[in-house]
């Protein structure tokens, strides 16, 4: 395997499956959601990230449980 590591072969694969792959995206045989398939044409609409607060999480998880904890 060294000898092919060093020879450039390992490379050369991944970059020849790398060129196949992005035919089929291309051509449409293959679905990238969201990309070349279902996708969205008015995205401003969606939220892009949601913002978790952890310690909000927590808080929530605690009061939950001793709610489940008072007879």
């Amino acid at each position: 395997m060294a000898k092919a590591v060093e020879a450039g072969w390992p490379k050369l694969k991944i970059e020849e499956a790398a060129a196949k792959k992005q035919a089929r995206l291309d051509s449409g045989l293959d679905v990238l959601v969201g990309v070349n398939k279902w996708t969205v044409k008015d995205d401003a609409k969606y939220e892009k990230t949601r913002n978790i607060s952890s310690q909000e999480v927590r808080r929530t998880e605690q009061s939950r449980t001793e709610q489940n904890r008072t007879p």
